[in-house]
């Protein structure tokens, strides 16, 4: 009885996760067209939302030798990237997953991509997730600083301010 328990919960978190990632689809538009106030929201100032293909100029121009494949795959094939700069000029970069629901895998991805396009282009990065809502399992990292949380505003859902 127990195994069929466990299965049944199992179904029923890859039917959310399934739900998130379609939502998520939606709104990937809107956020890359509007990828300025991510930057803004965490005090840089936005100079642009990388392409596709200026993200594998980064890669082809790395030494990704010591870099699993797949990590190089899933850094072209995640969120944005965007290049952003301080008050005083300097340049950094802002890797962003999003999500409907932020989980800790989004944290994890997005905190990879921050160090390995810091350990490519010499520039820091500060990770950001976009998402609704955030996960309990991923909000310690939010609340920590370690990552930055820009929500998107669902005009169906309620808003808190945990």
């Amino acid at each position: 009885m127990d195994d069929i328990q466990y299965q049944t919960t199992d179904d029923i978190d890859d039917v959310v996760e399934m739900v998130s990632q379609i939502r998520a689809f939606c709104e990937y538009d809107r956020v890359v067209e509007r990828g300025a106030l991510i930057p803004r929201a965490m005090g840089f100032r936005n100079k642009r939302t990388l392409t596709l293909e200026e993200i594998c100029d980064i890669v082809d121009a790395s030494d990704t030798s010591n870099v699993p494949r797949e990590d190089v795959i899933a850094f072209e094939e995640s969120g944005i990237l965007i290049l952003a700069t301080e008050s005083d000029g300097s340049e950094l970069y802002v890797p962003a997953e999003i999500s409907y629901t932020i989980r800790p895998k989004h944290i994890a991805t997005v905190t990879r991509n921050a160090e390995l396009v810091t350990s490519w282009t010499g520039l820091p990065a500060h990770p950001a997730v976009v998402g609704v809502r955030v996960s309990c399992e991923a909000k310690a990292a939010i609340k920590s600083g370690a990552v930055f949380f820009y929500r998107i505003r669902d005009p169906y859902q309620k808003y808190s301010e945990d």
